[in-house]
């Protein structure tokens, strides 16, 4: 039988992922993702000595306001440069970061409620060793 891949692990502050949140049709984050943002690099820069084979996959994804042309646009922007910012600040080679953009098409919360569909124009950063 073939070995199976470890689970992803996501990299947690106390009850919550690393998801980070943008203003709306914007590649700005909110100020709590900015904080959030800040102690996600901090986690991968102590997590670096310990696992060298560390894998980072940024995934974005917008609300359905819109285009999809736009919105996938948005994702990609929102998506590359966290992913940009993971590797200039963590010292990360390029090779041990990758990005995928979603744009509208994996909705985490419900696009009915603005309050809600604000969370989907995020990005999700997926940790891996």
């Amino acid at each position: 039988p073939r070995p199976q891949s470890p689970p992803p692990v996501w990299l947690t502050v106390p009850d919550s992922v690393f998801v980070f949140v943008f203003y709306s049709k914007s590649t700005a984050l909110l100020p709590e993702s900015e904080r959030n943002f800040s102690a996600l690099l901090q986690q991968i820069k102590q997590q670096l000595g310990s696992k060298p084979g560390l894998q980072v996959t940024v995934e974005g994804h917008s609300s359905n306001e819109g285009s999809r042309i736009e919105n996938l646009r948005l994702a990609v922007n929102r998506a590359s440069s966290i992913a940009a910012q993971i590797r200039l600040k963590a010292g990360l080679q390029d090779t041990a970061v990758k990005w995928n953009a979603y744009g509208t098409l994996r909705p985490a919360f419900n696009e009915l409620i603005p309050s809600e569909r604000m969370k989907n124009r995020r990005v999700e950063v997926l940790i891996r060793w």
